[in-house]
C-alpha cells in the first residue's frame, strides 16, 4: 500500500462527502421542499431527521462488529445512501398533490438519514485506521478548509442561477441542475471509494449495552457528550426555522439565501485551520481537562 496515494484518495472522498452533504443539505433542500408546498411543521420535522436519526450510530457498531466491515456491503449502503439524496428530484413530475408530495418527500430523507448514520461509523473507522496519528488534525483542517471553499462557490452560482431561473418561471429546471450535480459529485465519489485500499479493521464484538452505558460511565467523555448534545439541539432548532422564516416570510432572494450560507461557510473553514493549530498545542485539554486524548 503507498499511504500517501491512499491518504490523498481518502482525503479527496471525505471533500466530496461532506460538500454534497453541504449542497444537498437543509439550506437548499429546504428551499426545494418549500418550492414543493411542503408545511412549516414538515419541514421541521425533516431538518431534525438528521438529529433524530444520530442514535442509529449507537446500533452500527454492534450491527457492523457481527457481520463484519466488508468492503461490498459498506459500499452498497453509501451507495443506496447517495442514490437517495438525488431522488428527491422525481417528486414533482409524479404529483401535484402536496400530501403525497410530502410522503415522496420523507421516503428517501428518511432512508437517506439511516443509511448515512450507519456509514458514518465505518469510513471514520477506516480513515482513523489508515492515517497516522500526527495527520489526522492536518486531514481535518485540509477537508473543512477545501470543502467549505467548494460550497462557497457553488452557493454563490447556484443562487445566482435559481433566482435568475425563478424569474423566468423556470425554478424547477435550477433544482434539477442542483441534483444534476450532487448525482455527479456522488458518483465519483462511490468510483473513488471503490478504488480506495481497506484497511484492516480490528473487529472486537461490540455489544449494545456496552455502546450505551461505557461512553456514559467515562467521566471525561461526558463533558464532550453534553457539549455535543447542546450544539446539536440548537443548531438543529435554529437552523430550520431560519431557513424557512428567510425563504418563506422574508422572501429572501436566492442570491441573498446563498451569500448568508457562503459567510457560515467561509467562517466554519477560516475557524478551522486556527483552530486545528492551536488545539494541535494543547492536546484538546479545553474540552477534556486530560493531558491527551
Amino acid at each position: 500500500m503507498n499511504y500517501n496515494k491512499e491518504y490523498k484518495k481518502y482525503l479527496i472522498s471525505a471533500i466530496l462527502d461532506n460538500a454534497n452533504n453541504k449542497i444537498a443539505g437543509t439550506t437548499l433542500m429546504t428551499a426545494f421542499a418549500i418550492y414543493l408546498g411542503i408545511s412549516d411543521f414538515w419541514i421541521g420535522l425533516y431538518v431534525l431527521l438528521d438529529t433524530i436519526t444520530n442514535i442509529i450510530q449507537i446500533f452500527a457498531a454492534p450491527l457492523f462488529s457481527k457481520i463484519g466491515q466488508s468492503k461490498k456491503v459498506v459500499l452498497i449502503n453509501y451507495s443506496i445512501y447517495r442514490i437517495a439524496s438525488v431522488s428527491f428530484a422525481f417528486i414533482p413530475f409524479i404529483s401535484q398533490d402536496t400530501n403525497i408530495r410530502t410522503i415522496l418527500f420523507f421516503i428517501p430523507a428518511i432512508i437517506y438519514a439511516i443509511t448515512g448514520e450507519l456509514g458514518y461509523i465505518t469510513f471514520v473507522n477506516w480513515r482513523m485506521t489508515l492515517l497516522k496519528k500526527e495527520d489526522r488534525g492536518k486531514f481535518s483542517a485540509t477537508k473543512n478548509a477545501f470543502k467549505n471553499t467548494v460550497v462557497v462557490l457553488f452557493s454563490f452560482l447556484m443562487g445566482t442561477l435559481l433566482d435568475y431561473l425563478k424569474e423566468n418561471g423556470n425554478e424547477l429546471l435550477g433544482f434539477i441542475i442542483l441534483f444534476f450535480i450532487v448525482f455527479i459529485i456522488a458518483a465519483i465519489d462511490i468510483i473513488l471509494r471503490i478504488c480506495t485500499f481497506k484497511p484492516n479493521v480490528k473487529q472486537e464484538k461490540i455489544h449494545l449495552k456496552e455502546s450505551i452505558i461505557l461512553p456514559a460511565k467515562d467521566k471525561s467523555y461526558r463533558k464532550i457528550l453534553l457539549f455535543c448534545g447542546l450544539y446539536r439541539f440548537a443548531i438543529g432548532i435554529g437552523t430550520v426555522y431560519l431557513n424557512v422564516y428567510i425563504l418563506r416570510y422574508l422572501n429572501i432572494s436566492y442570491l441573498y439565501y446563498s451569500i448568508l450560507n457562503m459567510i457560515v461557510s467561509l467562517s466554519e473553514a477560516l475557524f478551522g485551520l486556527y483552530l486545528s493549530k492551536k488545539i494541535k498545542d494543547r492536546n484538546w485539554k479545553k474540552i477534556t481537562q486530560e493531558e491527551n486524548i
